[in-house]
């Protein structure tokens, strides 16, 4: 099937539009006419501006496939192109220690969280590192994996397969998916490197990333955030907006909790807002403490009270 595009593609758009051309050929796509792809990238862009998030629009816009088809695309080729340029990328192939610069990534909640997690564990001892850990993430990218990888290898001098298996104890949940899954990661879907745009179909990994209402739907979702909180003692939030919509996925509790977090830069009439909706919200919280920090300061000013 031939088609005929009634405009020039070129830039960020050149990417996705080819993918999706592709995709048509193979019959994995039904889309007549691939202008709408083009038509669907103008509305975005244009809207951006004006819009909260590019989530935001995309959920505004749950009704349209096309659109959110697009969307998701968008932003799994920002993360990607993000994490290759990010602190954490993949050690540089082309040194022939291919070792990670940890250096790069010091001065980052990552790194204060590991030094909390594995204080006191010895090397023969690397499988209790997450034993009273999970962890509930908003973000598509795969910073976290991807620091724990590396880092927990170089602290321990441990092997590969030894980080892999500690870190399976560690429950990651995805609220609204990740940009695919890691090359040492198992699953069903294609391995995306980290950081590697070209190793990644960005038609079979948007469909790995879901919207608002998507995930507010999702039983295994909903499941996969109510075990991660299950006989929890202490809730932390880093970086967290406290936006509507993320807070109202997350469970109530099964027993009282101290809810600790971090509000850097926030109004005192939001944080009030915050203060009043997360005990409404969990019901059973003993304690609330929203520092005006950020994370790595956090971890680090609280050290004594995670324990």
């Amino acid at each position: 099937m031939k088609y005929q595009v009634d405009r020039t593609v070129s830039g960020n758009l050149s990417r996705i539009f080819f993918t999706l051309e592709r995709a048509s050929r193979d019959k994995r796509l039904e889309m007549p006419d691939l202008n709408v792809v083009l038509d669907a990238a103008r509305e975005i862009r244009g809207a951006m501006s004006i819009a909260q998030s590019i989530d935001n629009y995309l959920d505004a816009h749950r009704a349209d496939s096309v659109i959110n088809l697009v969307g998701k695309m968008a932003i799994c080729q920002a993360i990607i192109e993000r994490e290759a340029t990010s602190n954490i990328t993949s050690p540089d192939s082309s040194n022939i220690y291919n070792q990670f610069d940890f250096s790069r990534s010091e001065n980052t909640w990552l790194n204060a969280f590991l030094r909390k997690v594995t204080e006191g564990i010895p090397r023969e001892e690397i499988e209790r590192v997450f034993a009273n850990v999970a962890i509930v993430t908003f973000n598509y990218d795969r910073c976290i994996e991807q620091y724990l990888f590396y880092a927990l290898q170089r602290y321990y001098r441990a092997s590969e397969q030894d980080v892999i298996s500690a870190l399976s104890n560690l429950q990651i949940v995805h609220v609204y998916g990740k940009v695919g899954r890691l090359p040492w990661q198992r699953g069903a879907s294609s391995a995306v490197p980290f950081g590697d745009l070209s190793k990644a179909n960005l038609f079979d990994v948007a469909s790995t990333i879901s919207t608002f209402t998507e995930a507010r739907y999702d039983s295994a979702v909903i499941d996969d955030i109510a075990a991660a909180f299950d006989n929890a003692v202490r809730i932390i939030f880093l970086g967290f907006s406290f936006q509507e919509q993320n807070v109202d996925v997350l469970p109530q509790v099964a027993s009282h909790v101290d809810i600790f977090g971090t509000a850097q830069g926030m109004s005192n009439t939001n944080l009030k807002v915050i203060e009043n909706k997360l005990p409404a919200h969990f019901k059973l919280v003993k304690q609330l403490v929203l520092d005006d920090i950020g994370a790595e300061a956090f971890i680090d000013n609280y050290w004594r009270v995670l324990e």
